[in-house]
């Protein structure tokens, strides 16, 4: 069920496809969800995008996904990927500012 959630969802993958690293290549898409949660959330290859630090991104978007999915449930409120990514990329570049001055 997390698996899609996070990644596997039709609406979700939209999201993921418009900010993955071409560096990640295939394996984003075929690793397990605990794999894939930690390959992710560690950034040992020092990925950034736009500015943002893989990891900060990734976590924004996971948390994102994972609580708009329960607005549309529950009151058919939904985003378009681009909104969600555009939001959330914003949101990760104060996050990586602010850690980096403190």
């Amino acid at each position: 069920m997390v698996a899609h959630v996070l990644r596997d969802f039709l609406a979700t993958r939209s999201v993921w496809q418009l900010v993955i690293p071409w560096s990640m290549g295939d394996g984003f898409w075929s690793v397990s969800i605990d794999l894939w949660l930690v390959e992710n959330l560690c950034n040992c290859k020092d990925v950034l995008v736009e500015g943002v630090r893989w990891e900060v991104l990734f976590g924004a978007l996971a948390w994102w996904i994972g609580m708009t999915r329960n607005q549309f449930i529950f009151s058919q409120d939904s985003h378009s990927a681009a909104y969600v990514v555009a939001n959330r990329l914003s949101w990760a570049k104060v996050i990586s500012d602010v850690s980096t001055v403190v």
